[in-house]
């Protein structure tokens, strides 16, 4: 809800913003803070390859959209490997193939999430999305739909208003209680104040 209240006016005559969040992992008692870029963006990305469905004996008279649309898993995949998220992440939650035992579907579609801390990447991933998905699918004789729906920015804590609360809170609460907090893939709807305020 935070792009409708911007919306409606409600960062009107606002210097800034704090935000407190519940962080299991962090022991009762003890306060975490992450200078500047915090969690990541966070976009929906939905691919529909589509080709002849049809027998699966009969190969000749059919394509291959779900063989397509695992190249594609597997080809993006390679590109942006889980444990290495320097580039962005890239996960796929569903890949839906709607044949049985003998039928190759027509259509398969595929949802994932993807997620940055920079806008370069961000684009330079769904750039990069599109690219692959329209290349492996030519190659099954097959065509990719790529529908990527843009979803919360970065989220920003700024580093002045973030560095004041650290010392403020280590005044109260001693050194040992207040942690650095390491940057999160997890998106956060408050990422659209930092947008406009400095936010913590």
């Amino acid at each position: 809800g935070a792009s409708l209240m911007i919306k409606e006016g409600v960062l009107n005559g606002v210097d800034m913003i704090i935000a407190q969040r519940v962080y299991p992992d962090l022991p009762c008692g003890e306060v975490g803070f992450h200078v500047g870029p915090y969690m990541a963006s966070s976009d929906e990305v939905n691919i529909t390859v589509k080709g002849r469905g049809g027998h699966a004996a009969k190969p000749a008279e059919r394509d291959n959209a779900l063989l397509a649309a695992a190249r594609i898993v597997t080809e993006l995949s390679n590109l942006y490997p889980e444990n290495d998220k320097s580039n962005g992440l890239l996960t796929f939650g569903s890949l839906i193939a709607d044949g049985t035992y003998n039928v190759v579907p027509s259509e398969v579609t595929m949802k994932g999430t993807m997620r940055t801390f920079d806008e370069h990447k961000r684009k330079l991933l769904k750039d990069n999305i599109l690219m692959v998905a329209n290349d492996v699918a030519a190659k099954f004789g097959c065509k990719a739909e790529v529908v990527i729906e843009q979803g919360y920015p970065s989220l920003r804590n700024d580093v002045k208003l973030t560095e004041k609360c650290v010392a403020l809170a280590k005044d109260y609460l001693g050194d040992s209680k207040v942690k650095e907090l390491p940057q999160l893939m997890t998106a956060e709807d408050f990422a659209w104040y930092s947008q406009k305020v400095p936010e913590i």
